[in-house]
């Protein structure tokens, strides 16, 4: 084909110089998508662990009136090396030619994934385990873990669409003892608070929201099993009083944890062929667990 007759080569381009698409060149509209905070930590974790990956995927760029470039294709991995720190990017210039009709066709189809996995061969093909396609931001189905026969099955033979059984995540301590940065990303909790502190709203509405931006911190649980295996058993008491790990369930429920509503209870009831009158509390549960 012609269009393999004069490959662009990859050049290191100052991050200074690399603008995010916010709709600043004419006839490209804004970059149109948006990353969860779990998945954008792990999109830097990813970029900390293999950088060499860059040079292989570079980003797209096309040079501006200004002298600079805006990002058409890896404007999330733009963000996430400006918050790394990286001081100069691998990237391929786009021909200044190119009709901007053609420059959003490049940036949809960089984005767009017209493939689906196999998860059978994802699961058995030696890809790896649930943590590290997790870590590679591979959303893997709510039915990953149930058995290819469909697990355990009523009494009537039917295999349910929904199943009682809550499937805890587990880490397996990798033996590296993680720094405390690892575990954890203020990002957008810093994000929120700096927003909130500038507001012109009342003292007590600034502390409760500064209180409730506290929860967009994002945890690594992977690390904090890592940190978690070689910490004293004070700390390891405190993580666990904390929720941040979970070692024994009827601990965790409790402690509040877990929390049993009246229908769980009913729904409890039926399940241990309990016909007594009385709705069944909370207590009679605790009970039932201290018992077993």
């Amino acid at each position: 084909m012609d269009a393999f007759n004069d490959l662009p080569q990859v050049r290191l381009i100052s991050i200074e110089r690399l603008e995010e698409n916010k709709g600043q060149l004419a006839g490209v509209p804004e970059n149109p998508r948006t990353i969860q905070d779990d998945k954008f930590a792990l999109l830097k974790q990813d970029i900390i662990d293999y950088p060499e990956f860059l040079k292989y995927n570079p980003l797209k760029v096309y040079q501006l009136d200004n002298g600079n470039f805006i990002v058409l294709c890896g404007n999330m991995r733009f963000l996430a090396l400006t918050e790394i720190g990286i001081k100069a990017i691998p990237c391929v210039v786009i021909d200044a030619d190119t009709p901007t009709d053609k420059l959003k066709a490049y940036a949809m189809l960089d984005n767009n994934g017209f493939g689906e996995y196999d998860w059978g061969k994802l699961k058995s093909g030696g890809w790896g385990d649930d943590e590290q396609l997790t870590a590679w931001g591979i959303d893997l189905p709510d039915d990953w873990n149930v058995p290819a026969d469909g697990g355990d099955e009523g009494d009537n033979g039917d295999n349910d669409s929904y199943s009682r059984k809550v499937v805890a995540p587990t880490y397996e301590p990798s033996g590296k003892m993680p720094t405390f940065g690892e575990m954890y990303d203020t990002t957008k909790r810093d994000a929120l608070i700096t927003e909130i502190d500038k507001a012109d709203i009342p003292d007590e509405v600034r502390e409760f929201l500064r209180e409730a931006a506290r929860r967009h911190t994002v945890f690594n649980y992977a690390k904090i099993a890592d940190y978690y295996a070689q910490a004293p058993a004070k700390i390891q008491d405190l993580m666990e009083r904390s929720a941040l790990v979970i070692i024994d369930f009827d601990k965790a429920i409790e402690g509040g944890y877990i929390t049993l509503t009246k229908d769980l209870a009913n729904a409890y009831r039926i399940e241990r062929d309990i016909t007594d009158e009385d709705p069944l509390t909370e207590s009679d549960i605790s009970d039932d667990y201290d018992e077993e």
